[in-house]
């Protein structure tokens, strides 16, 4: 079995984001593989429909690309999202976008189990919301939320 882990985590290697999902992929006792989103180079679903539709996978040449074909790949995904501000941040929701790439003619990662690591400061409710409504738009299976709630800004 294989998992694949991403944060979006961005203070540093050691933030709350990256530690939960460094700790669900060592407890899956899988083969896994752990990415930090916050050290590639690389932008939202800009639209290129024609690239992605025939593959279904992400074809925009940048950092992540690979990545979304591991994805594909892989037997379970963890992703972790930090808040900010009420919602997921920026690098995990434009790594989310081009999830678009999946579904062009059949959805390409379609009940694929997820664990979704949701980290924030005072209140994620809005986020975790937002995060599963980006996943099941792909027909993506929640496995479970992982919340942890700071009381206390890093």
């Amino acid at each position: 079995m294989k998992v694949i882990g991403f944060s979006s985590g961005g203070t540093g290697h050691s933030g709350n984001t990256d530690r939960l999902v460094q700790t669900i992929l060592e407890r899956s006792g899988a083969e896994s593989e752990f990415v930090k989103l916050t050290d590639l180079t690389f932008s939202g679903c800009k639209g290129c429909v024609d690239l992605c539709a025939r593959p279904q996978v992400c074809s925009m040449e940048d950092e992540a690309r690979p990545y979304y074909q591991k994805i594909k790949e892989a037997d379970a995904v963890v992703m972790g999202c930090t808040v900010y501000s009420g919602g997921i941040n920026a690098i995990a929701l434009s790594f989310l976008e081009r999830f678009y790439g999946y579904r062009h003619v059949s959805p390409a990662i379609k009940d694929k189990p997820f664990v979704l690591a949701v980290c924030g400061y005072r209140n994620i409710d809005n986020a975790v919301e937002q995060a599963q409504n980006k996943l099941s738009a792909q027909g993506i299976k929640v496995l479970d939320v992982v919340r942890y709630l700071s009381s206390s800004p890093p």
